[in-house]
């Protein structure tokens, strides 16, 4: 994250959302631009939890804008958020973002932690992750499924939308390797690169800004990990189903639950099957694998 020059005012972007929307608003507030983002779960008032993002003065979207992204990237979502933007004197908002951010553990084998606060003597494995830099925490149910379904293997993988490469970073510990990682923006693929570092795992991972359309045609992947929205997924089905081994295995997220059986239907085309899920009431994140060769 950036600190403010001393002194500096800045503008506070707060969206009050379900706590299982929590890090779809983080997403939403960096993707306007947000110079970094802080939430505490715990916090939570009458059900809902306030999302807050800092920007610099002449860089603050308004309300609409605001509401206007998260239709956009949060599709599917009960209702809008309630959103305050607020002009405010200057303090240390990086110190106190950071204190709202412990490690926690996100499956029963893996905990995730920031940069400043290393655990001592972590139970099972451990990622450190920088909060506030790029989607993908583990505190949502869609990361959180995916990494549960990430499990021991070998070969190529590949991490469609990395945000902060939480799920690339996963596939190595677990196993896979080359893993290649790209998402569109060049912030997240910034931040992902720096995550890899503080893990050292920075030489394992190959990153790239663009889309699935860059990658080569021929290229295999035992394991391919895509944590988008679901109209993206539908999208995707051919060009994912094109690059997945005959025996390899896909995890899908980003979907609402209701939306499982469209997601089924598009990869069920290309000989997949949904053989595992897991998620929350909400959220489903599935494991797919083929159930035969490519239709002619």
């Amino acid at each position: 994250m950036l600190d403010p020059r001393p002194r500096d005012p800045y503008v506070q972007v707060t969206l009050s959302v379900d706590p299982a929307e929590a890090e779809i608003a983080e997403m939403v507030l960096l993707e306007l631009g947000a110079m970094g983002t802080s939430h505490a779960l715990a916090s939570a008032i009458e059900g809902e939890v306030p999302v807050v993002g800092y920007f610099r003065p002449g860089d603050a979207p308004g309300v609409p804008q605001v509401r206007a992204c998260y239709r956009q990237l949060a599709a599917g979502v009960r209702s809008d958020p309630r959103i305050d933007v607020e002009s405010k004197p200057w303090r240390d908002w990086a110190r106190e973002s950071r204190a709202a951010f412990r490690p926690f553990p996100v499956t029963d084998s893996l905990t995730i932690a920031p940069p400043w606060e290393r655990p001592a003597r972590p139970q099972g494995d451990h990622l450190i992750i920088h909060p506030g830099s790029a989607f993908g925490l583990g505190t949502h149910a869609t990361t959180r499924g995916c990494l549960e379904l990430i499990t021991p293997g070998s070969g190529p993988a590949l991490d469609v939308g990395t945000g902060t490469g939480i799920l690339a970073l996963r596939a190595l510990q677990c196993g896979y390797e080359p893993v290649i990682a790209f998402d569109h923006d060049p912030d997240a693929v910034t931040a992902a690169r720096d995550n890899a570092h503080w893990n050292r795992l920075g030489r394992r991972l190959h990153l790239f800004v663009g889309e699935a359309g860059a990658l080569r045609p021929a290229r295999p992947f035992s394991l391919i990990v895509a944590n988008l929205f679901l109209n993206p997924l539908v999208s995707l089905a051919a060009t994912l189903s094109e690059h997945l081994t005959p025996g390899g295995e896909l995890i899908l997220s980003g979907i609402r639950c209701d939306d499982i059986s469209e997601l089924q239907n598009a990869f069920a085309t290309y000989g997949l099957r949904a053989v595992e899920q897991r998620g929350d009431a909400d959220w489903a994140a599935l494991r797919m694998t083929r159930t035969g060769g490519l239709p002619s």
